[in-house]
């Protein structure tokens, strides 16, 4: 990977202060340890810094320009069909200064202009000015394998690969953007264009940013098609399926530098391997990480796949410690990312940079091919819908329901009957915020991940609103499903009494506790217990969720009557 930034004025007399564009690439050293380059004409600035992969000679530095010098671009990727587009440019006339990949994105720019993008195949992001148009022209590609960002300033517009180079220009603000964050809250990342900043947007996959004369304009340039539908036999989907992926994987392997790939032993990086495997002369490097805890080792797997194609493997063991690793991840990311398999990526990633520059990986394979349980649940749950609306609604819920609601009408009427618990303490506590008087009602010992279940019924965004007088009570990240019941219908009758019934959440919840109920199932029947325990977990947590608006709902009736 490299780091491009740039910084654009509006005021074309007022230049770009070059020790900005320096700070901003120093930000960002650790995308591109090979070199720095910076270039400044007037109001504009580029600043790039390179991991050379294509063209290793200084030809292939940047910022980089025309024939004339009109055009200037930095790049962030590669361009796997620049050969055959470098041939058809050359027979029209065009010059090239280099070998490297992204010269091409120049001379197909002359020729086409801001569809030039429609022509490229790879993974990129780039920015590009034409000082005859005194336009820029920011672009990223169609699946957003590179990261782009930008502001627009009172003065211009910024931009960079990451959000600590765009802070290094003064211009741009850091004030935290609150909608962000509750949309990470509930997809555990931020999606595109917000980012954790207000200032600062994602320039979306498949998009493009032109702006001329200060006026911004983002257009996609493409969007994945569902239509129509091939009417192909098995048999031959198989061997298109094997062509594309032979294909898809011989263009990647494009490098002047040493190159390999990390090896899970799932399917997908295992089929990467294997066409890495076919299609090169030499033994693929792999590389592959497992951990003490056998329950989340899967090197065996990896050992079997690399035995397969006599790869040139190489495993690494490693003790995963998170809390040490936090600040790096925090610092990586520049804002709020949920995915835990961070942690075994970076590992894998810092150990394998030791042979090799590039690796391939199976990322995406999930995506494409339906791969998560959850794609299945989405395809049930629509045939269900497909039911007749009497059918589901008159019959089949009620008939789902009619257990649950007497034994639950059971344990509420016993409930409703039973003395409330430090009552006073809890009513004495309305008169304080919203989120301290809910954590006020908890008892002590109570789980982390309930904590934040019912923070989040209570309509709080996350843990670190937590009052620190109470944060010794929500210290452990450890389930007990038994404790925590307990604890749980103790706060109900408190929760009922402070806040509106939540019967909203029934019908969601039962939904889910049904659903990851099943894939426990699943799970254990597929796999083996250790497998299905983090879909326990949640099958309890949505349990309890259920409970608690059920409970709330019969606990008042009860009470009324």
């Amino acid at each position: 990977m490299c780091g491009i930034a740039g910084k654009l004025n509006l005021d074309p007399a007022q230049p770009v202060d070059e020790a900005i564009i320096r700070r901003m690439n120093a930000a960002q050293v650790h995308r591109g340890p090979d070199g720095e380059g910076v270039w400044i004409a007037g109001a504009i600035g580029l600043g790039h810094r390179r991991l050379a992969i294509v063209d290793l000679s200084p030809a292939g530095r940047q910022p980089m320009c025309n024939e004339d010098g009109s055009i200037w671009l930095v790049c962030n990727g590669e361009i796997y069909n620049h050969l055959d587009l470098r041939a058809a440019l050359e027979r029209r006339g065009h010059h090239y200064r280099s070998a490297s990949d992204n010269e091409t994105i120049l001379h197909l720019y002359e020729e086409h202009g801001q569809s030039c993008v429609q022509h490229l195949r790879g993974m990129f992001a780039f920015a590009l000015w034409d000082g005859r148009r005194r336009s820029l022209l920011l672009a990223r590609d169609r699946f957003g394998q590179k990261p782009l960002l930008y502001a627009e300033t009172p003065d211009g517009l910024a931009f960079a690969s990451e959000i600590k180079a765009l802070l290094q220009d003064p211009a741009v603000s850091g004030e935290v953007d609150e909608t962000a964050l509750h949309h990470y809250l509930t997809y555990g990342y931020i999606p595109a264009p917000q980012t954790a900043f207000r200032a600062i947007r994602k320039l979306p996959a498949a998009s493009t940013l032109l702006w001329q004369d200060g006026h911004v304009a983002v257009e996609r340039y493409w969007t994945l098609r569902y239509t129509p539908k091939l009417e192909i036999g098995e048999e031959e989907a198989v061997e298109r399926l094997l062509a594309l992926l032979r294909e898809a994987t011989r263009l990647q392997l494009m490098s002047d530098v040493p190159l390999g790939a990390f090896l899970s032993g799932g399917i997908d990086s295992s089929a990467v391997v294997a066409m890495m495997a076919e299609v090169t002369s030499e033994p693929v490097k792999t590389f592959s990480i497992g951990f003490d805890e056998q329950s989340f080792n899967e090197l065996c797997y990896a050992r079997q796949v690399a035995e397969r194609y006599a790869t040139e493997h190489h495993e690494f063991t490693v003790t995963p410690n998170a809390i040490a690793m936090l600040p790096e991840l925090v610092w990586a990311y520049g804002e709020p990312y949920a995915d835990s398999s961070a942690l075994p990526t970076c590992y894998v990633a810092r150990e394998t940079r030791q042979f090799v520059t590039v690796a391939l990986n199976g990322d995406g394979g999930d995506e494409a091919f339906a791969g998560y349980e959850r794609y299945r649940a989405a395809r049930l749950a629509a045939q269900y819908r497909q039911l007749p609306h009497w059918l589901r609604w008159h019959l089949i819920a009620p008939l789902a329901r009619r257990p649950a609601r007497w034994a639950l009408g059971k344990l509420a009427n016993f409930l409703a009957r039973t003395p409330i618990p430090d009552i006073n303490s809890g009513l004495r506590a309305m008169s304080r915020p919203v989120v301290e008087r809910f954590f006020g009602l908890l008892p002590d010992g109570f789980s982390f991940t309930m904590t934040i279940t019912l923070a989040m019924l209570a309509d709080e965004y996350a843990v670190h609103f937590v009052p620190i007088a109470y944060r010794p009570r929500v210290g452990r990240s450890k389930i007990r499903p038994v404790h925590d019941t307990l604890n749980f219908l103790q706060i109900i009758i408190r929760t009922t009494l402070l806040f509106a019934p939540l019967r909203v959440f029934t019908p969601i919840s039962l939904s889910l506790a049904i659903l990851t109920g099943l894939k426990v199932i699943a799970d254990i029947v597929r796999y083996d217990w250790h497998i299905a325990t983090s879909t326990v977990v949640a099958a309890v947590v949505t349990l309890q969720m259920f409970l608690l608006g059920y409970l709330a709902d019969l606990i008042v009736s009860t009470r009324a009557k």
